[in-house]
């Protein structure tokens, strides 16, 4: 899952909301690319800290820039699931803090 395909996928329910159109393929998709990212970040986060752990033992410079690597790209996800989550309660996709509808 990229972190780009997230944002395309927010942006696209935030153009649909705002010319008030419901219904759309982002919107339809909203759902299960929210949960795909979701999976992502876990497993994706499981790495960095695996990654950081083996650099921390080790003292190895290739783990310390996998898990610098690892560790922006879990920072990336997050503020994309963020923003795609934010733009679901806005359009009534999701209820605020909870499921998808």
């Amino acid at each position: 899952m990229k972190t780009r395909e997230v944002l395309s996928v927010a942006a696209g329910v935030r153009g649909a909301r705002s010319v008030g159109i419901s219904g759309t393929e982002s919107a339809r998709r909203a759902p299960e690319v929210l949960a795909r990212a979701e999976k992502e970040l876990a497993r994706v986060r499981r790495a960095a800290e695996s990654c950081s752990a083996i650099a921390r033992f080790s003292w190895s410079e290739r783990h310390e820039e996998g898990a610098y690597l690892l560790w922006h790209r879990v920072a990336a996800l997050k503020a994309a699931i963020a923003e795609l989550r934010r733009e679901m309660e806005l359009s009534g996709l999701l209820e605020r803090g909870g499921e998808a509808h």
